[in-house]
Formats: structure tokens, sequence, C-alpha cells
């Protein structure tokens, strides 16, 4: 009756540890002080193939594309991917020759709190910005367009012949330049900002001369 009672505990034991194994992949094993512990066994596989009879909590590094391995962690059903894949890289050696591509909106109003240090692509204008300075300002190249010349002297009005002004759009907004004739050192900048009533580019001499300088 002792031994049979022994064999069932036996048999009672090797079922348990035989279900843990299966499906909740812990094993037993004893410590250093001899104490008996539960730990779990998942596997770790580096491949380009999704690895065989997983089970749940295993991780597979999928390396189809050596220069973007991708962290797979099966859950029972599926390998769910636990990071993004790398479309994108910082780096100053650039190995990967790859690139930093900046967050874009339609406008830098768009931007509700800017903050200094503030990177961000404009698609109105075409261009990158870097807050600095509790302004935005264009860090890549100054998209120019509409460029109008007008001599003061075509004006009937006189005061004006000693000047040109050029208007032209930049990065989306209107500025005209007034250049002193007399003296090439000289030149003053009208925009949106001191003449609020001018929303619009200035087309015509006439609309030039009225402006504030």
């Amino acid at each position: 009756m002792v031994y049979k009672g022994i064999l069932k505990i036996l048999i009672f034991i090797l079922c348990t540890n035989c279900v843990q194994i299966s499906f909740a992949q812990e094993i037993r094993v004893i410590d250093n002080k001899g104490t008996l512990k539960t730990a779990i066994n998942n596997s770790v596989k580096t491949s380009v193939t999704a690895p065989t009879s997983p089970l749940v909590g295993d991780i597979w590094f999928d390396n189809t594309d050596v220069d973007k391995i991708r962290t797979k962690i099966y859950d029972g059903t599926n390998w769910k991917l636990v990071n993004t894949k790398v479309e994108l890289l910082l780096d100053l050696t650039n190995s990967q020759k790859l690139a930093l591509l900046l967050p874009s909106e339609t406008n830098t109003t768009e931007i509700a709190v800017p903050t200094d240090g503030m990177l961000l692509y404009t698609s109105d204008n075409n261009n990158a910005y870097l807050r600095a300075d509790n302004t935005w300002k264009p860090i890549t190249f100054n998209s120019v367009k509409n460029e109008l010349i007008f001599d003061g002297e075509d004006d009937a009005d006189a005061t004006n012949d000693n000047f040109r002004y050029v208007s032209l759009i930049i990065n989306g907004e209107w500025k005209v330049i007034r250049y002193d004739k007399t003296d090439v050192n000289v030149e003053d900048i009208a925009t949106k900002s001191n003449n609020a009533g001018q929303t619009t580019q200035p087309i015509t001499l006439t609309a030039c001369t009225a402006l504030t300088f």
C-alpha cells in the first residue's frame, strides 16, 4: 500500500510538470540552497524563417533584412512585432544609408505651443524650420518665387525716382525690398508684419510704394 501511494504521488508530480512545460513553459530547478523553484524556459532564436512549434513567450529575431532586424514574440497564435521597423536613422557614420525624417505639418502655425529646439518640415513652404529665440527659422533653403522688380521712375510721382522695388514670395510669405539707387548699402524691407492690411503679395509699383518700410 505504501508503494502504491508513493507511485501515485510520483505520477501526479510528473503530470503536473508536463502540463507546466507544455502550456506555461515552466520548469522546476533547484537553486544553490537546494530550494525547488519554477523558472520560465522560453527559447530565443535568430533566423530568416519563423521557428517551428513555438511556445507562448518565445522570442524570434527575424533577420530577413540584416539591416532591419525585427524582434517578435509568440503570443500562442501569432508572432507579434514588438519593435517598429527601422525606417530612419540618425547616425553620423550612416552605414545603413538612411536619413532622419522630420515631423511634417502644413505650416509652423500648426504647432500650438512651440518650444525652442523643435524641428519641423512644412509642406506649404517645402522647407524645414528650427524653433529658436521664440521664432521659427528656416534651416534648409529659401524657397523664392513670384519675383517682381519695379523701377520708381515708372511712377508718375517723382518722389519714387530714386528707388527700385523687388517684390517676392519667400517661404510662403511676401516681402518687398526697396533699394536706394544712390547708395548700394541702403535697403528697406516691408513685410506683412509691418503692413497688416496687405495680406497678399504686392504685384504693382503702386502697391509697393504704398507700403510701410
